[in-house]
C-alpha cells in the first residue's frame, strides 16, 4: 500500500477512537437534562468535527457523575 493509503487508514482509526471515546464520556456525564445530552449525543456522531468538538467545548459543560451518585440514580 501507498504511504497515503496509510495516512488515510491512520487518520480513520484515530477519529474512531475519539469518537468512541467522546460517547463513553458522554455516557458517564451529566448535563442536566435530557435534551442537552441529547444535542452533544448527535453532535458526537457528526464525522470528524463532533468529537472534537464535544472534547473542546461539550465536555467542560457537563459535570462528571460519581459511582456512588450513578449508583442512587438506579435505585
Amino acid at each position: 500500500m501507498s504511504p497515503f493509503a496509510w495516512t488515510v487508514i491512520g487518520a480513520g482509526v484515530l477519529f474512531l477512537l475519539l469518537t468512541w471515546a467522546a460517547i463513553l464520556d458522554l455516557a458517564f456525564r451529566d448535563f442536566g437534562s435530557m435534551a442537552r445530552k441529547a444535542a452533544w449525543g448527535f453532535c458526537v456522531f457528526v464525522p470528524f468535527f463532533g468529537p472534537l468538538v464535544y472534547f473542546a467545548f461539550g465536555m467542560r459543560q457537563g459535570t462528571r457523575a460519581s459511582a456512588t451518585a450513578r449508583c442512587a440514580k438506579r435505585d
